[in-house]
């Protein structure tokens, strides 16, 4: 689930509130959304690239990150070591209770820009089930040795100061963000 938030956020946050921790980051979505066996669409029915291409852009739309090389490097500006990477991918057949949801999420997440292309996400939907695919989603299971303590920063530090009666004025200045205090 590391990729609900921005990968420089997550591990500052993890750092402040578990230094020197394990953390376990289990079910982080790389980006990989596709169907088996994939479809290249017809007509009013969009190819299934296409519709990975759209879901991916809305759930970036959305604040969702997934860039694995990002987050690896913010484990290492952070001073996290990664002490294991893995593939923890899901198959999510047709049988599998999960299933309907799932496309809808992606059906859902999809319908503005295929409708703006004249596509119908619902067609695409039910081509989907007609065919017996399977959604197939990349993600990975990550292990974290955090540093016993948050490494000190430069950031802007904004301050108010009353300059003159009825005037308040904002300072930016820098300071050394550590731990807090």
């Amino acid at each position: 689930f590391a990729d609900l938030m921005s990968p420089q956020a997550l591990l500052s946050t993890l750092v402040r509130l578990a230094p020197a921790a394990v953390a376990y980051l289990p079910i982080t979505f790389c980006g990989r959304t596709e169907l088996v066996p994939p479809s290249a669409g017809a007509a009013a029915v969009p190819s299934d690239a296409r519709v990975s291409a759209a879901y991916h852009d809305h759930l970036r739309a959305q604040g969702q990150h997934f860039d694995l090389p990002a987050l690896f490097d913010a484990c290492d500006d952070a001073g996290a070591a990664r002490l294991a990477v893995g593939p923890s991918n899901w198959s999510i057949g047709p049988s599998d209770a999960f299933f309907p949801y799932m496309l809808d999420f992606v059906s859902a997440g999809t319908a503005l820009p295929l409708w703006r292309e004249g596509f119908c996400p619902a067609t695409w939907r039910d081509s989907v089930v007609a065919r017996g695919a399977s959604l197939c989603v990349g993600n990975v299971d990550l292990l974290l040795a955090l540093p016993a303590a948050p490494r000190a920063v430069s950031r802007p530090r904004r301050a108010l100061q009353f300059s003159a009666p009825r005037a308040v004025d904002v300072v930016v200045g820098t300071a050394a963000a550590g731990p807090p205090p």
